[in-house]
């Protein structure tokens, strides 16, 4: 039985059912209840269960409130009713009873199946017309609290008004996330200042990533595209912040920057491609030591060696393809040895680096490219603003519903191309090595504070990976490590 859209308490559906029984001299001996699941899928329903207790002999009759309790979609309904007649079984609705025996009997059973899916398809379409219209106005499809945000805002209308004491919190965390620092943490500290979740809950690293993943402070809407080819409403599934493929601009107010919020899908994104162990690490080159031998480009693994002499033991970095697969000669070194390598390097880059004529190119193509990503990030801006006007022009019923998704589809067009000259112009930025310097002065001067989780999120920022150039290969330093902008 399930609850659904009729709201029909599962006691008064009991009690229909327990009085069908009792006049038809049969026993009620289980009750299978499918409280609040939809009957448009039989996939999380439990009707693979009824069968089998017809298969194992404990029941023979099914017993249903309505014939819409056993499912909203036709098709489905029947392909179940007749597994259910193969293994030897009858199902009954009480409130609905309809001799299946007969072809009247069958037909008026399918009808008020149909009329089920019927109720159902009417139901969807006016969410659905529900969910556009609050699109049209800049706001998500479902309502209801959003951190951070006053809703219903303070004059009662139904809109989403920054709440001023939790916006610099939001840029607080976006920022230092993105300089490196972990969810779990930040998480920490969110509950130690008694900034709990719009349920009154403690955060936890994953609660706090999935708030933040949504981009609301960004003032933007996430949507999923439909599944190619899918049944009509499919989504890819998931909650994973790449699972997300369609970002609109809301009506209500940002509290960080787009371009904030790019640098935070970015590392968010490069972080689920890591595997669990790295995300949290444990050492300051987890993930970043890359096999230089010739076809591998693999990461290397610690393991700690243990000496004879003196009973000593050292932490060793090593090629586990090398040594478990034999695809090439071991490849391995000591961490103390890479370490050395790595700060040499980010010593030799805040003396300087490269030479004279490649730093002039740098510096020049830093000013271009910054100045790349300030004009989009303009650009967006007033698109932004021209979606609110939009917004304000259609809610004071200046233009009409036609007008209006004419012009936003327009608007959203430009803002697409935006974001992705933004991309673009970042990814520039990037490979110019904008602020770099500063990056590996700060980098070295706060080294020796840094735990060594910290330490790798900063080394990160300036660093792509390093390379372990086998022994029999090497022609000078075995560990060569690779620049972000030379990514």
């Amino acid at each position: 039985m399930g609850r659904g859209e009729e709201m029909i308490s599962p006691e008064i559906q009991e009690d229909a059912i327990g009085s069908y029984a009792a006049r038809n001299g049969m026993r009620v001996v289980a009750t299978i209840p499918d409280i609040d699941k939809s009957g448009r899928s039989f996939t999380k329903r439990r009707v693979h269960e009824v069968i089998e207790g017809i298969q194992e002999g404990r029941w023979t009759h099914v017993l249903l409130w309505k014939w819409s309790r056993w499912g909203r979609n036709l098709q489905q309904s029947l392909v179940y009713l007749e597994a259910v007649k193969r293994a030897g079984g009858v199902v009954h609705a009480a409130t609905e009873d309809f001799d299946e025996r007969t072809s009247v009997g069958r037909f008026t059973r399918d009808q008020m199946l149909l009329i089920a899916e019927f109720q159902s398809n009417q139901i969807a379409d006016g969410w659905r017309e529900t969910h556009n219209m609050r699109r049209k106005a800049g706001l998500p499809s479902g309502g209801g609290a959003r951190w951070g945000y006053f809703y219903p805002a303070p004059d009662g209308s139904k809109r989403y008004v920054l709440d001023p004491e939790k916006a610099p919190v939001f840029e607080d965390a976006y920022r230092r996330y993105v300089a490196g620092k972990s969810l779990r943490s930040l998480a920490v500290e969110w509950n130690q200042r008694g900034l709990l979740t719009t349920r009154g809950s403690l955060w936890t690293g994953g609660r706090l990533g999935r708030m933040l993943d949504t981009g609301f402070a960004a003032g933007l809407l996430r949507e999923k595209s439909d599944v190619p080819g899918a049944e009509r409403g499919t989504k890819p599934r998931g909650e994973r912040l790449s699972s997300y493929d369609i970002w609109r601009q809301g009506s209500h107010e940002a509290a960080i920057s787009v371009d904030l919020w790019e640098q935070y899908r970015r590392r968010r994104l490069a972080q689920a491609e890591l595997p669990p162990r790295a995300r949290t690490a444990v050492y300051e080159l987890s993930s970043l030591l890359v096999c230089g031998a010739e076809g591998c480009g693999r990461k290397m693994r610690a393991r700690w060696v243990q000496v004879r002499v003196k009973s000593r033991r050292y932490m060793q970095w090593y090629c586990w393809q090398a040594n478990n697969a034999g695809s090439h000669p071991g490849n391995f070194v000591n961490d103390r040895q890479a370490m050395a390598a790595v700060m040499a390097w980010v010593e030799a880059q805040v003396e300087g680096g490269d030479g004279a004529a490649a730093r002039a190119e740098r510096f020049a193509l830093m000013q271009q490219s910054a100045a790349d990503v300030e004009s989009v990030q303009r650009e967006l801006g007033r698109l932004g603003a021209k979606r609110r006007r939009l917004v304000g022009l259609l809610a004071d019923d200046r233009i009409t519903v036609e007008e209006f998704d004419s012009l936003s589809r327009a608007v959203e067009a430009e803002t697409l191309a935006a974001r992705e000259s933004l991309e673009l112009a970042r990814a520039r930025q990037l490979s110019s090595g904008v602020d770099q310097l500063g990056s590996f002065v700060s980098l070295r001067e706060s080294w020796e504070e840094l735990p060594a989780a910290d330490r790798r999120e900063a080394l990160l920022k300036v660093m792509g990976w390093a390379v372990v150039v086998p022994v029999d290969v090497s022609m000078g330093d075995r560990v060569r490590p690779v620049g972000r902008w030379e990514v």
